[in-house]
């Protein structure tokens, strides 16, 4: 059922496609999101802070979205599950299209995107996605912003858009972002719009990757087999009260943010470098860091732990050249990342004060991660999990992901009329054995972000800013000249 209180427009657009419906089976990756999805978690949200010379209508914003659905497939498909085999479901254009779109007036965004991941979609009927405008009336700091100086951009908002994992990933999120400003400052220029051809429905990137890899497994090969929950069990014992008086909450994930200035973000990037580091290898040796010291604290006990954490690579590194080149430049529509488990070794007796040991695991970091796509570990664990989710945190205590660039990536034009400022990742982890924190970060004129995620019945936000405050430190710190 819609939920309540969700505006729909409809559009009879029947000459889009000559064709009755486009359908398609769900792939691999597709499935897995979906399975996730019935479990009640993965849908992908994105905080967009945008500035405008002047103000953008609820017209505005609907023409952009119809516009982004006609040009782009995966955007107009709802799921059904298939007649043969009621296990697996298929992508069904929907005719006519339907569009989800709200403008907010009173609530404060951030909570509004906590929300997000309560509000699910109507999978069987559509859209798999939704839009929610909020007008911000405080002025912004427009440090970063490229011709700040020169221009006046009064009207600020903040778009919500959320989608069903299986029709998008962070890095095609970032990429449909270009043509949704460039529809929406053409509504609001009153231009034309251009005549809009539709992208074909491509093939899942699971196909594709078989046949760059023919060992491509059809069940999970991954280390999970040996659970390893030591570290889990000691979180549970130091924060057995917290997790206790949370208990009685409602499930839903929260997010807390930091993002560090541009001196600071090119001492880390500088310190990277230096080290023969990456910048995720650097997060991830942060993030190991900062969950010792939250649950050992400064204890004197030493010993070597295995922490798991669960990393989502961009499978569309290893396409063909040839699928890359005829894709002038985009990435593989739909969703190309998959969550990995891998193992990370830290004594509890590093000092953490000292920079070296902070860059010696952030090189150690970068390299095993190096070596797994160099041997395609990450390619080798595709495999839908059939197994009934279980009651209690997973093992796996924390998820990372590196969303890249935004300023590089998304390739989106500025203007005099609209600007895009900066965005915020999130992700619904409500379901019981998900992570206890999901940790992404990006960069965005040349500042570096990271995001906290979390659930409210399980982690305090006392708790999830001191690790957040961790991370912090622990960056900054190790990279002072």
């Amino acid at each position: 059922m819609k939920s309540e209180n969700h505006e729909t427009d409809y559009f009879n657009n029947d000459h889009l496609s000559p064709s009755p419906h486009m359908t398609r089976a769900l792939g691999t990756l597709e499935l897995i999101y979906h399975r996730h999805f019935l479990a009640g978690m993965d849908i992908a949200s994105i905080a967009l802070h945008i500035s405008s010379r002047e103000p953008l209508t609820d017209d505005h914003v609907r023409t952009a979205m119809f516009c982004i659905a006609r040009k782009h497939p995966l955007f107009r498909m709802r799921i059904v599950k298939d007649q043969i085999n009621e296990c697996m479901y298929n992508f069904l254009e929907m005719k006519p299209i339907l569009i989800d779109f709200r403008h907010e007036n009173s609530k404060h965004w951030r909570y509004l995107m906590s929300e997000e991941g309560s509000v699910k979609f109507d999978v069987e009927n559509g859209p798999l996605w939704r839009c929610r405008l909020i007008s911000v009336k405080e002025t912004w700091d427009k440090t970063g912003m490229p011709t700040a100086e020169k221009i006046q951009l009064n009207c600020q908002y903040i778009f919500l858009l959320s989608a069903h994992h299986a029709i998008a990933d962070t890095t095609y999120f970032k990429w449909f972002l270009s043509d949704f400003i460039h529809y929406m400052r053409s509504a609001q220029r009153l231009e034309g719009i251009e005549p809009i051809y539709s992208h074909p429905l491509y093939p899942p990137i699971d196909c594709i990757l078989s046949a760059v890899d023919g060992n491509v497994p059809r069940e999970n090969t991954s280390i999970k087999s040996e659970r390893n929950d030591t570290v889990l069990k000691e979180y549970n014992f130091r924060f057995a009260n917290e997790i206790l008086s949370l208990s009685d909450k409602s499930v839903k994930s929260l997010v807390q943010n930091f993002t560090l200035n541009s001196v600071e973000t090119r001492r880390v990037m500088e310190m990277c470098k230096r080290n023969e580091a990456k910048l995720s290898g650097a997060v991830i040796a942060a993030m190991t860091f900062a969950f010792v010291r939250l649950v050992y604290g400064n204890a004197d006990r030493t010993c070597n732990l295995v922490i798991p954490i669960e990393i989502l690579v961009d499978l569309r590194r290893f396409l063909p050249p040839s699928i890359q080149d005829n894709l002038n430049g985009f990435p593989y529509p739909g969703v190309g990342s998959n969550h990995t488990e891998q193992c990370f070794s830290i004594c509890t007796s590093e000092d953490v004060t000292q920079s070296t040991n902070m860059w010696k695991a952030a090189r150690r970091c970068s390299n095993e991660i190096q070596e797994n796509l160099r041997s395609g570990y990450y390619l080798r664990n595709i495999a839908p999990k059939d197994k009934v989710h279980e009651k209690g945190k997973s093992h796996i205590v924390m998820c990372f992901s590196n969303n890249g660039s935004l300023s590089q990536d998304t390739n989106i034009a500025q203007s005099d009329d609209i600007q895009f400022r900066d965005c915020l990742s999130s992700s619904t982890i409500v379901i019981d054995d998900s992570p206890i924190f999901f940790v992404t970060c990006h960069t965005q004129h040349g500042q570096l972000s990271v995001s906290i995620i979390y659930t409210q019945n399980y982690t305090s936000d006392e708790t999830a800013v001191t690790f957040m405050g961790y991370i912090h430190s622990l960056l900054t710190n190790s990279s002072k000249l």
